[in-house]
């Protein structure tokens, strides 16, 4: 039992540590702030870059990387910081920077999902605790609906794996 603890202080670490970006660290600092805000935010803005990307229209394009830049704005980025380059988002290149940002985006859910799964993996207790939860790898491919439910599945696992190490902690 001992080591099923460690491995998931390990795993727990690591999971903070791998979601950072190459250029910044805003979306790892938003997950740290509030996990379950942030999951349910990238659902919502994840979907409506969908709908933008669909219909093939600017304006949606415009206001998603608004809305994108106003969740950054919690924890003082803007999508300059996601993209590691100062940009002006205008209707004429609003779809090529809310397709960059979008791959931004996408890849840190995929890292998250990625290192859940790991730690479900490596551990399976906690596999057995979450009824054997599959979590889907490729979140680029799935449409706004399952998101929304992948996006919560993630956060219950993660709230799992908090309350163990939490109630491990207390243990003398």
């Amino acid at each position: 039992m001992k080591i099923a603890v460690i491995f998931v202080l390990a795993a727990l670490c690591g999971l903070q540590d791998a979601a950072i970006l190459p250029q910044d660290n805003c979306l790892e600092q938003l997950f740290k702030d509030d996990a379950p805000v942030l999951l349910q935010d990238l659902a919502s803005l994840l979907c409506k870059y969908k709908i933008a990307q669909a219909s093939n229209n600017a304006v949606l394009f415009q206001t998603f990387l608004e809305e994108v830049n106003v969740l950054l704005g919690k924890v003082g980025c803007t999508i300059d910081n996601i993209l590691g380059t100062h940009v002006t988002v205008t209707l004429q290149n609003a779809e090529q920077i809310g397709d960059q940002v979008a791959q931004s985006l996408f890849a840190f859910v995929d890292s998250l999902i990625a290192k859940v799964t790991k730690i479900l993996n490596d551990i399976p207790f906690l596999n057995e605790l979450l009824n054997d939860k599959n979590l889907i790898t490729d979140i680029q491919d799935v449409s706004c609906g399952v998101m929304e439910v992948v996006m919560t599945e993630l956060d219950k696992v993660l709230k799992v794996i908090s309350n163990i190490v939490a109630n491990l902690e207390k243990r003398p």
